[in-house]
């Protein structure tokens, strides 16, 4: 599959950020409920999150990629997730963010199951100068897998308490684990 052919249908951020503010309207969407709340998170983190001198450091360093995204506005993972990868593009010019709604591109997410299951957002790599894939990351940071592991195992913890601890774990972390992920995939796929 040519991925750059996604290109000329992917947004930008700021283009994103405001089809998620457009999508608060749209009451007939089955996930209108969500828009609102995840536009706020969105909005709060453009305006707080700031990258550490140490961390802004090695993402300048890192080699030209794009990363194409297949993300959803509905998605809480997504509107913690996409403000941190939009600062990142903003602290180095060598990464580029290309941005694609996944439920319009279903033949794209069903290439890339995250954890043998199709989940949001997948962050797609892709060498800027040879334009292949060089890595997969996605639906969640760490934190978030272990949390989720806990929640399909322990009957006791329910959905309700998942969402809230995930939802502060995102907030506690200012999104450090995020790009320390993503930093390492970087280096770990440089010589592939």
């Amino acid at each position: 599959m040519e991925l750059e052919q996604y290109y000329s249908k992917s947004m930008d951020y700021n283009s994103y950020f405001d089809f998620v503010f457009s999508m608060i309207k749209d009451t007939t969407d089955k996930y209108a409920q969500y828009y609102p709340i995840n536009y706020e998170r969105m909005e709060r983190l453009n305006s707080t999150l700031v990258v550490p001198n140490e961390i802004e450091n090695k993402i300048k360093q890192l080699k030209p990629l794009t990363y194409l995204v297949l993300s959803e506005g509905w998605c809480g993972d997504c509107a913690q997730i996409v403000p941190v990868l939009a600062k990142m593009t903003e602290v180095s010019k060598n990464i580029d963010l290309k941005i694609l709604i996944a439920g319009q591109n279903n033949e794209l997410l069903e290439k890339y199951p995250t954890h043998n299951f199709f989940s949001v957002p997948v962050v797609i790599g892709i060498d800027k100068e040879t334009n292949q894939e060089k890595f997969v990351w996605g639906a969640r940071p760490k934190f978030g897998l272990e949390l989720l592991k806990k929640y399909k195992s322990d009957e006791n913890y329910t959905k309700d308490q998942f969402q809230k601890d995930l939802q502060m774990a995102y907030n506690k972390d200012k999104g450090i684990t995020i790009m320390n992920e993503l930093i390492k995939l970087h280096h770990e796929n440089e010589i592939k």
